[in-house]
């Protein structure tokens, strides 16, 4: 059964009319033979620059990767920085929802991102001519409309939602266009957030058990200055009695009590060791346990901490902690 969805094939050809005579001699039949319909193949042919295809993977549905090598400006990379944090601009504010296609030819693929303020993306496989396209579009009629990429010029839809706009030739991979509506911007602010960091302790992990009489570190977690931090124990409380005691300690990141709870039998459940950090640093949290059954002396636990680090890890301070 045919398969009706775009297939792309890479071609590693310079020359537009060999690509045509390779295409049409050797692939199609190849197609055929392997059940997709030949009019939905779009030939992509690769060039020094990888730019448009960078356009491609991050204008696209889902998540892209980068390449450290295309990405970075060191030393033997391609350093294609400036052109990829402008796409993942465009990926992070524009890039929304499912996909329509809107063209295709030989040359020329274009697609609409349906979701957010709509994104319009149209790629040109050839690396010689700018190519001229009108397609509809779900921008509405009259739309202003921007190219993100900075490749052409502004464009407005008609009374139909259609629109014209030119697709610069694939030299040195600029042969693509980022249309959304006019005047979009913003950047990135970075924020910190309330995280929860689970810590579970049996004979079979890491991290041991509740100890009778001996103190386990659990582990540690970087809170901001005066920021709030939580923690929650559920143990293993079979055959406990009322004596049975689970202490948390919360450990200043220079070592003294911060903060201390007694988790009993008789705790109730959404009852948490509750406070506010004094410092930014690594706090340690312990559990000591006593006076537990001989039936159950070693309780399994899960301490679920919530807290909240600064935006930017200070990495100097993290070399003397």
């Amino acid at each position: 059964m045919p398969i009706s969805h775009p297939v792309f094939v890479i071609l590693p050809l310079l020359d537009a009319d060999r690509v045509r005579q390779h295409f049409d001699e050797c692939l199609l039949p190849t197609l055929a033979k392997l059940g997709l319909d030949a009019r939905r193949v779009c030939a992509l042919r690769l060039r020094s620059s990888q730019n448009s295809l960078k356009a491609d993977i991050l204008t696209s549905e889902g998540y892209p990767c980068v390449y450290y090598r295309d990405y970075s400006t060191d030393a033997h990379c391609y350093g294609l920085k400036p052109e990829i944090d402008n796409l993942i601009w465009i990926h992070e504010k524009l890039a929304e929802g499912s996909t329509q296609e809107r063209w295709k030819d030989f040359d020329v693929f274009a697609y609409e991102r349906l979701g957010g303020p709509h994104l319009l993306v149209a790629l040109n496989n050839d690396p010689n001519s700018c190519h001229r396209i009108t397609v509809a579009t779900a921008f509405g009629p009259h739309a202003s409309l921007h190219d993100y990429s900075g490749h052409a010029e502004n464009a407005v839809t008609d009374g139909n939602g259609c629109v014209t706009i030119n697709v610069p030739p694939n030299n040195h991979g600029n042969g693509f266009v980022c249309y959304s509506r006019d005047g979009q911007g913003g950047g990135f602010d970075i924020e910190s957030q309330t995280v929860r960091q689970d810590f579970e302790g049996a004979p079979d992990l890491d991290i041991p058990p509740a100890l009778s009489g001996k103190t386990v570190t659990v582990g540690r977690i970087w809170s901001g200055n005066n920021r709030a931090i939580t923690a929650r124990l559920i143990a293993d409380s079979t055959d406990w009695t009322p004596a049975t005691t689970i202490r948390i300690d919360l450990l200043c990141p220079k070592g003294p009590l911060h903060e201390t709870f007694d988790f009993t039998l008789n705790s109730p459940p959404d009852v948490a060791l509750q406070t506010i950090s004094t410092v930014a640093g690594f706090y340690t949290l312990q559990l000591t346990a006593s006076d537990t059954p001989p039936t159950n002396s070693t309780p399994t636990f899960k301490l679920s901490v919530s807290y909240r680090s600064d935006p930017l890890f200070p990495l100097k301070r993290l070399a003397n902690s």
